[in-house]
């Protein structure tokens, strides 16, 4: 897949994730890489399949973007799995 597309707005923290790859270690490291940076931006799931489905889930759960929040997330989801840009 491509990048994620520009739909990402400034106050939300999109989240890509390939569900061919995706496991419950990969969950638990998420939850709590999210968890530790409470703040206003609605974080926003895209759960994609390997025939290109994409079903989009928002989380109740709202962080802080932040450069090290993005580069934490893309270390456990991939390069290409945060569209929002970190203030």
């Amino acid at each position: 897949m491509d990048e994620l597309p520009e739909r990402a707005t400034a106050d939300e923290f999109r989240v890509r994730l390939e569900m061919q790859v995706l496991s419950e270690e990969i969950l638990d490291r998420l939850k709590e890489v999210l968890a530790s940076s409470p703040g206003p931006c609605p974080v926003v799931f895209e759960m994609c399949s390997a025939d290109g489905c994409v079903a989009v889930l928002q989380a109740q759960q709202r962080v802080k973007s932040t450069p090290e929040l993005t580069a934490a997330v893309r270390q456990i989801c991939g390069a290409r799995s945060v569209a929002a840009v970190a203030e």
